[in-house]
Order: structure tokens, then sequence, then C-alpha cells
């Protein structure tokens, strides 16, 4: 009985991997010990094998790289100094071998067996030029980054023509137009959300495929969500035409009262504990004078 159940099993993975193509799995890292080995024990049972996985190293003090070695992967590695996010992108491109060069976060945990066939099967249809997946909060984040997290993905597939919310840390491209349009590396964010802008412009198809999940949380203090926050609204002002009334300092406490109230909401529609109740207001407070103060940030660099 054993016997048939694994030759069903193993028939199974022939046939999804049979009409899928070959993807080479990138993962840029850096001191991603905690989680790296559960991103690659993920990998090792997909229901689709990975042609490769090309590790891309920039400066790990930490056993990061030892225990991409002890799971196989191709290990490269870049110099601090010589990092940016769309360079990472560009150089894992360059080293990978299959046709398909997938992106994955090094502490986003594929959610199932079932990731990387999913990632993959939109691109049956020659007019889609990349694919990303939906992130999930883990069980322990905390309820505020859940909620936000959980608002930004949803749970239907779609198919964009222009501005696709296209993020890389699950994220799937055809190589070859990834080395005709690389990726900036002139930019501190964006520059998976300008790649994909530009590959719709050309006329191609950039897919969401909700079943490819993964596990992806930042897990930031408060004083970090508004850093990450106030240099993502400069990059996407810049870069991204981004605009939004909270440009203006009178707009602060407006967007204060109306944040806090809407998680306030949120976290009682789940049933979340009483003290993020207290904590949202400083968690909103990050998110809104982030964004105002990074548009402050964007306007001075353009003067």
């Amino acid at each position: 009985m054993q016997s048939t159940t694994a030759c069903a099993t193993a028939s199974r993975q022939d046939s999804a991997s049979s009409h899928l193509p070959k993807a080479s799995v990138v993962i840029p890292a850096r001191n991603e010990a905690e989680h790296v080995g559960s991103v690659l024990a993920a990998l090792a049972s997909q229901t689709v094998k990975p042609a490769e996985i090309v590790f891309v190293d920039s400066g790990s003090t930490d056993n990061t790289a030892s225990i991409a070695r002890r799971h196989r992967a191709r290990i490269f590695t870049l110099k601090p100094g010589e990092f940016s996010y769309g360079g990472a992108l560009n150089f894992g491109v360059h080293n990978a071998e299959a046709p398909i060069t997938v992106f994955l976060s090094a502490h986003a945990i594929p959610a199932s067996p079932q990731w990387l066939e999913a990632l993959l099967a939109p691109f049956h249809d020659p007019k889609v030029a990349a694919v990303f997946g939906r992130q999930l909060p883990y069980a322990y984040t905390n309820p505020l980054e859940a909620l936000e997290i959980r608002r930004a993905y949803g749970a239907r597939p779609r198919r964009y023509r222009k501005d696709p919310p296209f993020c890389s840390a699950n994220a799937a491209v055809r190589r070859s137009l990834a080395l005709l349009h690389p990726f900036r590396e002139d930019v501190a964010y964006g520059e998976d959300l300008l790649w994909a802008r530009e590959i719709c412009r050309e006329g191609h198809v950039v897919a969401y495929a909700p079943r490819a999940a993964v596990f992806h949380a930042h897990h930031e203090t408060f004083r970090e969500v508004l850093l990450r926050q106030r240099r993502e609204t400069r990059e996407r002002v810049l870069h991204l035409d981004f605009d939004t009334w909270l440009a203006e300092w009178w707009m602060v406490p407006v967007g204060l009262a109306w944040g806090v109230g809407r998680d306030w909401f949120r976290l009682a529609v789940r049933g979340a504990r009483l003290r993020w109740f207290f904590r949202a207001p400083a968690f909103r407070l990050a998110k809104v004078l982030g964004t105002w103060r990074g548009f402050r940030d964007a306007d001075k660099a353009m003067r």
C-alpha cells in the first residue's frame, strides 16, 4: 500500500514537472541564519523541484552561507559595499541558468509544497513575463503588521497590463527579459516595481498567483517601521510618481486618526488582544510620520 502511494505521488510530481519550465531559484541573503534553513528545506519538499538554487550572499557574518552549502546551493558572494537590491537581482539573473529565474527572500518560507508549481503555472501563456505570489504573516507576527500584509495581498489571481504591485521577495521572471531589461541599481526601493512597469509598457503581462504563497514579515520595531516607510516613500515619490494627501503636514493628524480607527476596527474583527489596541497609535504614527517625512526628503532632493 505504501509502495502504491509513493508511486502515485511520484507520478503526480512527474506530471506537474513535465509541462512547466525549468526554474533557477535565486536567494539574496545577508545574516539570515534564523530562517534560511527552513526556506531551503521547503524548497527541497516542492512538488516541482528547482533546477538549481543560486545563493547570493552579501557579506554574512553568521553561518548563513554554511547552511546554504549544506543544502547544495550554488553560492556567490557580493561585497557589502557592492550591494544594492537591484544589483543583487541582476547578479542572480546573470548566474542562473534556467529559462525562468525565481526570486525568493531568504526569510520568506514557501507555505506549501505546491508553491513553485503555482508560481510557474502562469508561464504557459507566452504573454506572461513575470509572476508574483502571495505573502502571508507568520503565526507570531504582531497583529498590526499582519493586518498590513493581509491588506496588500488578496486571495484572487490577477493579470496586470499596467502598474502591477510586483514584489521580488516572492516572484519569477523570464530570464531572457531580465537580461534584456536589467533591474535598476541606482534606487534604494522599488527596483522591482520599476522593472514591472517597464515590462508592461513593452506589452507584456504580469500575473499574480495567490496559491504561490510564502510566509514573510519584517518584525520591525516602530522606529524601524518609520525609517522603512520614510525611505520607501522618498523613492516612490522620486521614481514612481507616488502622491498622497499625507504630503501636507496638517493632514498628519487626520491620517493618524483615520488609520488608528481602521486598525482598531480590524483588530476587533480578528479578536486581537487588548494590548494591541494600545499599541496601534504608535504603529500608525510611525507609518504616517514616515510617509510625511519621506515626501519632505523627496521634495528636497528634487530642488
